[in-house]
């Protein structure tokens, strides 16, 4: 099995398939060559971590309201005169 990439790289596999063409290989796709932007994929993960500590903060402040407020007792039913 032959697979060729848009850059013109070659790589021999074994496989069903004779031929496969792909459109980035490990030299030229970003990750791998180390060419990617370092800055956007932190500005990601600080954007994750800043909607985390909110969802967290969100939560602790229902769990002190929730503690805060009294439960509610449960409505009784009125019974019926059983019939005889």
């Amino acid at each position: 099995m032959v697979v060729r990439c848009a850059c013109g790289a070659t790589y021999e596999l074994n496989g069903a398939v004779p031929q496969l063409q792909v459109e980035i290989c490990r030299n030229c796709s970003p990750l791998f060559t180390g060419t990617e932007e370092k800055r956007v994929v932190m500005g990601q993960v600080e954007k994750f971590l800043k909607r985390k500590e909110k969802h967290l903060s969100a939560s602790a402040g229902r769990a002190e309201r929730a503690a805060a407020t009294p439960k509610k007792q449960p409505k009784k039913l009125h019974s019926r005169p059983k019939a005889s």
